[in-house]
């Protein structure tokens, strides 16, 4: 099974950067992909900076390192 993880880097709900992405995914073969989002917004900057643990961060990780595929999704 092949692993897609997307990184969300627009500060901004519903942005361009993340309907790009539900594009992309949505028209992934679901019988061979999973996905999973990070959304950078939802992780706190304190996390983001390293000055404290934080789960949903760690999780974040962990997907990224397993994935077979990692999508960048930026603001332009």
């Amino acid at each position: 099974m092949n692993r897609l993880t997307a990184i969300l880097g627009s500060p901004f709900s519903g942005s361009s950067s993340e309907k790009i992405v539900h594009l992309v995914i949505e028209n992934l073969p679901t019988s061979d992909w999973t996905t999973h989002i990070v959304d950078l917004s939802k992780i706190s900057s304190d996390a983001l900076l390293l000055r404290k643990e934080d789960e949903t961060l760690n999780s974040s990780i962990d997907y990224v390192v397993d994935s077979t595929v990692i999508i960048a999704a930026t603001p332009t």
